[in-house]
């Protein structure tokens, strides 16, 4: 898997993985300084027209 860079301490270290099959929530992880962030993907969907995911606000 590849990395990213780190948003906090700007590493080339930052990667994802999905909490579990029920929630489908990614978390991605620094292992350098151990930041943390949250991707719900209950928040996304497809849009109709160009297909392309877009973020909507959860109901």
């Amino acid at each position: 898997m590849a990395t990213q860079v780190c948003p906090k301490c700007n590493e080339d270290s930052f990667t994802w993985y999905i909490e579990n099959q029920i929630s489908e929530r990614t978390i991605w992880s620094c292992h350098k300084c151990n930041y943390q962030a949250y991707e719900d993907e209950f928040h996304e969907k497809n849009c109709s027209i160009c297909k392309n995911k877009i973020k909507i606000k959860g109901q």
